[in-house]
Order: structure tokens, then sequence, then C-alpha cells
């Protein structure tokens, strides 16, 4: 691999600012496209870059294994993995090349198997709301985390190839993470959506406005969310989502399938 080259943090400080406002307008726009709805002229900018803090530990976690894969894997792999390492890259075949991959990778998978699996099963016992195709998701997550590792060490083949230097291998795991992590936002955001709808998890939510008008979330017309300055009515059957200034609310009595909360 080439000499590394210095890599500064004010280097990466203007694309890091851009790409978390990127990540949270994928994340709230993602959530309310399911509900047919344009949230972008309700925004404000420091919501835009909270947004997607829930899926903050699955950000950290592929930006970890990046980091792992980039800077430590070589100088803490034993001697024997680096060659067999080595010897997979140099394979031409890629279907043989492939196999080998999995074989590689296998013990790492198994320990992610047995991890996800003791994870599901505690989720399952202390969260009603998890369904079983929760569980099957997250194995899904593991094979698409071996591809993941597959793709990565393909680029890096690319890279031995061309004789890439250092920050050219950087800037493009840069990227490739960038991109992962769009993805990752923006499905959550869609599947957060998606099961708000599906589940009608704010059905008994009760908000009371001005004049006392009170109105109560039931399977039709529901409330779907709140930003700084407005809440969010959805009328199911009509596809219409109405849009009301968090000035005209007295109270927000937030009912959730798993819990109740009071907002004055």
């Amino acid at each position: 691999m080439p000499k590394p080259e210095k890599l500064t943090f004010l280097q990466l400080l203007p694309f890091s600012g851009a790409f978390l406002v990127l990540l949270g307008v994928s994340k709230l726009f993602a959530f309310y496209s399911v509900f047919e709805f344009n949230v972008g002229p309700y925004l404000e900018f420091g919501e835009i870059l909270t947004s997607f803090l829930d899926t903050i530990i699955v950000l950290i976690f592929v930006l970890f294994s990046m980091f792992l894969n980039t800077f430590l894997w070589s100088n803490k792999e034993s001697d024997e993995r680096k060659a067999e390492r080595e010897q997979i890259l140099s394979e031409v075949n890629p279907f043989k090349r492939s196999g080998r991959y999995i074989l590689f990778y296998l013990p790492s998978l198994f320990g992610a198997f047995i991890n996800l699996t003791i994870f599901n099963i505690l989720s399952k016992f202390f969260d009603n709301s998890y369904k079983w195709s929760d569980v099957w998701m997250s194995y899904v997550v593991t094979v698409a985390f071996l591809l993941f590792l597959i793709f990565l060490n393909e680029i890096e083949r690319k890279h031995n190839h061309f004789n890439s230097s250092f920050s050219i291998r950087i800037w493009t795991n840069i990227f490739i993470f960038g991109i992962i992590a769009i993805g990752v936002v923006y499905y959550r955001g869609y599947r957060e959506g998606t099961t708000l709808k599906q589940r009608k998890l704010f059905v008994g939510t009760i908000i009371e406005l001005e004049n006392n008008i009170k109105i109560r979330s039931d399977s039709s017309t529901y409330y779907i969310g709140s930003t700084k300055n407005y809440i969010y009515i959805y009328h199911e059957k009509d596809s219409i989502v109405d849009v009301i200034p968090m000035s005209r609310v007295k109270m927000l009595s937030l009912k959730h399938v798993n819990s109740e909360k009071l907002i004055r």
C-alpha cells in the first residue's frame, strides 16, 4: 500500500457539514413521503441536523467497520490471515474468489449471528411491537454486511491493480460510507413512516387547540408527527395532511401503542 498521506480534519469539515444536512433531509423526506407530504417548507435548519440521531448507532457501526478495514486491519492481522487474504485478492476467477471470501469471513459472521439472535430474543421479550419480520430483517442485514465486506475487498483489489495513492483510497472509502449512510437513513425514515401508517401507532392521541377544539386520532385521521413550529394530522381516506401551527396548540396528549405522554 502506498505511504499514508496526511488527511486533516479541516479538509473534511466542509464536506461533513453538508453531509449532515443531506442525512437529515433524507430521513425527514423519506418519513413524510409515506404520507405523500412535502415537509420541506415547514422545517428549520436545526431540525434537519437532529432528525437522524436515532440512526446514529448504525452509522457509527458502519463507519467503525470501514475505519477498521482501512487503518487497523493491515496492522492487526496475523501473517497467516494476511497471506490468505492476499491469495484471495489475487484469485482471478470471481466465483472462486467469492467463495473464499465467505469462508474467510465465516467466523466473524457466525459471531454476528449469535449476537443478533440474543438481541432479537431480548427485543421480542421486552418490546411487544417487535415483530418477527424485524427478526428476519436483522439477519438480512448480516448477509448485506457480508456483501459489503466483499465489495470493500474488491475495491481494494482494484486499488492494488492501479496502484492507487493512499488519499484516493481514503476518499473512495468516505464516498462509499456516504452512499451507504444515506441509504440506511432513508430506509429507516421510510420504514418508520410505513410502520406508523400500518400499525396506527398514535391512535388515541388528543390535540387541544384554541377555542377548546379537540382533535382525537383514530384509524382514519391521526397524528403523524411534529416539528418545532407545526403539528401534522393525516387524513388517510383523502390522503391529505393538515398542518397546524404550534401557536394554536394548547395541549398535546401523545398516546403511543406502548406509552402515553402529555405535552403542554
